[in-house]
């Protein structure tokens, strides 16, 4: 009823119409890793998928938590194998999982997940906007390299530090 679909094939501005409903309706677990946390992660070497596999496993296990004995769908951004693989250090690892590659088109839950992790992104990033006073752009390119030029000389190298990813190819040629 909402037309709650893959978050890539919503705008933001649905998102977050439909986010606010969803959030109140339905049960869910989120997580937010801030660019400083990230940065010490990505510093030890763990790539995207690793960390993606690690922040899906803590919010399948706070699921399953509170809900035992449910079944658990996931988008499929790395094969199974390589999934657990990832997963190999932690101390609960979430087992039974169904796996799809377009996991949004296959399983509706999954689909309203992609949805709620969209809704969560846009509200931090307005957050962010409004603590600095500046809107902060999404992704990357000539925008994004421009807004953290002036960014760094109204707050200083140090502050950018607090919401760049130091791996990422704007903030290098920052720096």
């Amino acid at each position: 009823q909402l037309g709650v679909v893959d978050s890539k094939k919503m705008s933001d501005e649905k998102i977050r119409r439909v986010g606010k409903i969803v959030i109140k309706e339905f049960k869910y677990s989120s997580l937010t890793l801030d660019n400083k946390k990230y940065n010490e992660i990505a510093k030890k070497g763990y790539n995207m998928n690793k960390i993606k596999a690690r922040m899906h496993n803590a919010c399948v296990l706070n699921l399953l938590d509170k809900f035992p004995n449910t079944s658990i769908y996931q988008d499929q951004f790395a094969e199974e194998k390589l999934y657990y693989k990832y997963l190999k250090d932690e101390p609960r690892v979430a087992r039974g999982i169904t796996f799809s590659t377009k996991g949004e088109t296959a399983f509706p839950s999954v689909a309203l997940g992609s949805v709620i992790a969209r809704y969560s992104f846009l509200r931090k990033m307005d957050e962010l906007s409004e603590k600095y006073g500046m809107k902060f752009p999404f992704g990357a390119g000539e925008a994004v390299d421009k807004f953290a030029k002036e960014f760094v000389e109204k707050f200083g190298v140090e502050e950018i530090k607090k919401v760049a990813k130091y791996n990422f190819a704007n903030f290098k040629k920052l720096i």
